[in-house]
């Protein structure tokens, strides 16, 4: 038997200091790292226990077994103790509830009642922090595992299903949750990600020599 503690599934990194944005499915958990000193400065989601005495960020509505969290522009770890927005996979593993693309404003610590040029929170030390739903599009289930969940510059949203719904691969979204687009594998496979890239990313000779056709 193999004990699968943490099954960290996604890092991230904050562009401004090099810390690191880590989840870690079997913790129901996304964990912000100082870099340097491997310290954990703030868990979000879970249970409320910590250590290195990181603040808990709370989430009312909650995400359980999920994937591919990420900071999105704006994020900033000098307003409060973090300011911004992540997004992620919630997988609602073994749960009666679907599984879904989330993006959640998070405040770590109490705020600064809008000083700073920080937005969110009274000023109170004594909060650990909170993530509120600002945006969710919702699948027709859960996901036994795998997911993703991207934002791509022109503002659409992919959401990868993962062990989602038999053949269903991805979702592309807008911003408003209009679907643009579904694609599926007829043959039953799931993806574990999936990011939308430009076509000039792709070499179609190359694509073109591996599949064996002319």
């Amino acid at each position: 038997p193999v004990v699968d503690a943490f099954h960290c599934n996604s890092v991230d990194v904050d562009p401004a200091n090099g810390n690191l944005l880590v989840s870690s499915r079997e913790m129901d958990s996304i964990f912000y790292i100082e870099k340097q000193s491997g310290a954990i400065l703030w868990k979000m989601g879970g249970s409320a226990y910590t250590k290195d005495n990181a603040a808990y960020v709370a989430v009312p509505q909650s995400f359980h077994r999920q994937h591919d969290a990420r900071l999105q522009p704006g994020w900033s770890a000098d307003c409060n103790r973090g300011t911004g927005q992540i997004s992620l996979f919630d997988d609602e593993s073994d749960l009666p509830g679907t599984a879904r693309g989330v993006v959640y404003d998070v405040v770590v610590g109490g705020g600064d009642g809008g000083t700073a040029s920080c937005e969110g929170g009274a000023a109170d030390a004594g909060i650990g922090g909170r993530a509120t739903v600002a945006w969710q599009y919702a699948g027709a289930a859960s996901s036994r595992g795998l997911g993703s969940f991207r934002i791509s510059t022109d503002g659409s949203r992919v959401i990868g299903w993962g062990y989602g719904p038999p053949n269903l691969v991805f979702t592309e979204v807008d911003i408003h949750g209009k679907r643009l687009l579904d694609f599926e594998f007829t043959d039953g496979y799931s993806s574990y990600r999936v990011i939308k890239v430009p076509l000039r990313a792709l070499d179609l000779n190359a694509m073109r020599n591996t599949a064996g056709l002319p």
